[in-house]
């Protein structure tokens, strides 16, 4: 390296090459483009760019098995069993219920649910899979004839058992089956 700066330190003469922008340099005779090229490989990186490609490097192993159980792994929404009765959102929520504020078009209802069952999937927790919907709102779509069913002023008060397809995500209930309960 010292001979390297002695180099380019000491005038220049013109290089055998015969452009005028290559110059020959000091008494080692090197091609002085061909000189800061060689200099110009060899010098290190700066430590920040090296730390740099260390944490990509780093962070592309870690999160390389995720993002593969990611794409092999996509769960279609569960079917879900929802039991309770609608009522008027003036109604308070009684103790020990579960209570999600449902809307069907422009009509809304407040859920109070008595029992959730997770009908597929992988974990089998209808209430971790409840409290898993925040903001405690549902969304109910389908088909016309079961969407006015649960429309009908005449159905609050009344223990239902609703079935379908929930899609956590979007807080969106997409409905499959309606069946009216005995009252108990």
């Amino acid at each position: 390296m010292r001979a390297l700066r002695l180099a380019l330190l000491t005038p220049s003469t013109p290089c055998a090459h015969g452009s005028g922008r290559c110059r020959k340099v000091g008494q080692l005779g090197l091609c002085k483009t061909r000189l800061e090229e060689a200099i110009a490989a060899s010098v290190p990186v700066p430590h920040g760019e090296a730390l740099m490609v260390i944490v990509v490097i780093f962070l592309s192993i870690l999160c390389w098995p995720v993002l593969a159980t990611a794409q092999i792994s996509a769960e279609p929404p569960p079917l879900v069993r929802f039991t309770g009765s609608f009522l008027s959102l003036a109604h308070k929520k009684p103790p020990g219920f579960s209570t999600l504020t449902v809307s069907i078009k422009e009509k809304k209802w407040r859920f109070h649910i008595t029992k959730v069952e997770k009908l597929t999937g992988r974990d089998p927790s209808g209430t971790r899979l409840l409290q898993s919907i925040f903001p405690p709102q549902l969304r109910l779509t389908g088909p016309a004839q079961l969407l006015s069913l649960l429309q009908d002023p005449q159905v609050e008060g009344k223990p239902l058992m609703i079935e379908g397809n929930l899609y956590v995500g979007d807080r969106m209930f997409f409905v499959t089956i309606v069946t009216t309960l005995p009252q108990e």
